[in-house]
C-alpha cells in the first residue's frame, strides 16, 4: 500500500513539475495573445490590464470546448485554469464582441505505453528503449 501512495504521490508531484503557466493578457478590446498552445496539464492565467472584461469560456457559450471554463465581469482581477482535457477551447469577452475573443489548443500528453512503444518502432515487434 505505501509504494503506491508513494506513486500517487509521485505522479501528483511530476505532474506540476512538468506543467507550464501561461499568461494572457487584456490589452484595450483584446486577449493578448489571442490564441496559445499548450499540454494538457498546463496552466493560463488571464490578467485583466484594465479597463472592465471577463473571461467567457462556458458551455452555455461554447457547447464544443470540451470543458467549461470563466470568471465574473469586472476589472482588477485575474484568473487562473489548469486545463486537464486536450481540444481546443474558445472564449470570449462579452461586453466586446465581436472583437476580444481567443482560443487555447491543448495538446494530448505522448503516450509511452508499452504498445505505443512497439506500435512505433520501424519493426512493430520490438521493444526499444524509450
Amino acid at each position: 500500500m505505501k509504494k503506491l501512495t508513494n506513486f500517487i504521490l509521485l505522479l501528483f508531484i511530476s505532474q506540476f513539475l512538468y506543467s507550464t503557466n501561461y499568461t494572457v493578457n487584456t490589452l484595450g478590446m483584446t486577449f493578448v495573445p489571442s490564441s496559445i498552445n499548450i499540454n494538457v496539464g498546463d496552466t493560463v492565467t488571464w490578467n485583466n490590464t484594465g479597463g472592465f472584461h471577463n473571461v467567457n469560456g462556458t458551455l452555455n457559450t461554447f457547447p464544443n470546448n470540451p470543458a467549461g471554463f470563466g470568471n465574473s465581469l469586472g476589472s482588477g482581477w485575474t484568473f487562473t485554469h489548469i486545463f486537464t482535457i486536450s481540444g481546443t477551447y474558445n472564449y470570449q469577452c462579452d461586453p466586446h464582441l465581436p472583437g476580444m475573443i481567443g482560443s487555447v489548443n491543448v495538446n494530448s500528453p505522448p503516450s509511452n505505453s508499452v504498445y505505443d512503444i512497439v506500435s512505433n518502432s520501424s519493426s512493430h515487434t520490438t521493444l526499444k528503449t524509450a
